[in-house]
């Protein structure tokens, strides 16, 4: 995995929690925000995390290049997927 920098978006969001999406497969707790410039980002939040409720959000994060490798009885295929990993949001 490689990091970068912290950065800040804010944008409207759908979270992906539960349900088959590719972002599931790289992270539990994920959704998409959309930039108000059109911009879509997959982020990935702490399990604990409840953000199915926001609407529209603020977060911060990093940006995290993740690989995976799943076992053959996973739905998951073998890939790689650029994530932002959150370290703050707030609802707006």
């Amino acid at each position: 995995m490689t990091v970068s920098e912290e950065l800040t978006f804010t944008g409207t969001f759908q979270s992906k929690r539960g349900v088959m999406h590719p972002l599931s497969c790289f992270c539990g707790n994920g959704g998409i925000l959309t930039t108000e410039g059109g911009k879509q980002i997959s982020a990935c939040f702490g399990e604990k995390e409840e953000v199915e409720r926001c609407k529209t959000m603020r977060v911060k994060g990093v940006w995290v290049n993740k690989a995976i490798d799943p076992g053959e009885s996973s739905p998951c295929r073998e890939g790689e997927m650029e994530i932002l990993e959150v370290k703050d949001y707030t609802c707006l």
